[in-house]
């Protein structure tokens, strides 16, 4: 069996084949591939499907998706200039009060 034999073949969605520039319509594709994360790879776990849903939902917020190796760990968030800051305090405010648990927050110092 060579290397190509090993491939995974699995339900990919084809996110750019749409006509869409990611650069110029990040919700879109950050979006639609958070779902397919959740949906057709199963590594989204309730507490990341309730930040990504939370940032989706804030007007700052161009798109929002599961990061890393899936099963937990991180949100990325793309968000508009100057109000990274403020949006992501909302959404952690909201994701206390929803779950009961506190979050963390990454943001460069220049946003």
């Amino acid at each position: 069996m060579g290397a190509a034999d090993s491939v995974r073949k699995g339900p990919a969605r084809d996110v750019y084949g749409q006509g869409s520039n990611p650069i110029d319509a990040p919700q879109p594709t950050f979006n639609e591939s958070h779902a397919s994360l959740r949906d057709d790879y199963e590594v989204s776990v309730p507490d990341i499907d309730t930040l990504v849903t939370l940032g989706q939902s804030d007007h700052d917020v161009y798109g929002a998706r599961l990061t890393g190796g899936g099963f937990g760990g991180a949100v990325v968030m793309v968000m508009s200039a100057g109000n990274a800051r403020p949006a992501s305090q909302r959404i952690l405010a909201a994701y206390r009060k929803r779950t009961g648990r506190r979050g963390a927050v990454l943001v460069p110092d220049d946003l």
